[in-house]
């Protein structure tokens, strides 16, 4: 199982950082391991099911993604923050505006999750796994036009806060 779920985190963060365009700094590997290194952090935590473990591993990402881009950021700002955790061996990130919109993007999903928290995770299961409708409805036990439905009013309103309209 463990080398299954491996597999598939891996995948998951191939897809992300293609999706984010993420900095040539951060492989695929040092995201999984990242990833894996946030869950241990959390001695508590119970996971209940395989997809269960994929939501809380695709939050993990989620945040290790954001972390790393407000580094970068500091990092080009003058404030040089430690990538001590990271792949540091590949060539530097020099475009800023992606640091700026992964955080801003992760700022949005924060609002949504305040205020719908079904949504949050819908959009997170989407953006960040590449789960379906289908998909997503097993792994939160809601149906699938329920998932679609509430996708198209998430990105309505993400868009809306992206381009600073409610």
């Amino acid at each position: 199982m463990m080398t299954e779920a491996y597999r598939s985190l891996l995948r998951v963060a191939h897809v992300q950082r293609n999706t984010f365009g993420a900095s040539p700094t951060l492989s695929t590997t040092a995201l999984v391991h990242e990833v894996y290194l946030k869950l241990q952090e959390s001695p508590d935590l119970v996971v209940s099911d395989l997809n269960h473990f994929y939501y809380l591993a695709t939050r993990a990402m989620r945040f290790v993604l954001t972390d790393h881009a407000r580094r970068k950021l500091a990092q080009k700002r003058g404030n040089a923050a430690s990538l001590d955790t990271l792949d540091e061996h590949s060539a530097a990130d020099t475009d800023g505006r992606h640091a700026e919109q992964v955080i801003e993007i992760n700022e949005v999903i924060d609002q949504l999750g305040q205020i719908f928290p079904r949504m949050a995770q819908i959009v997170s299961l989407r953006f960040y796994v590449g789960l379906g409708d289908a998909e997503i409805g097993a792994a939160l036990g809601i149906d699938e036009r329920t998932v679609r439905r509430d996708w198209i009013k998430a990105r309505g309103w993400m868009i809306g806060r992206l381009r600073g309209t409610d």
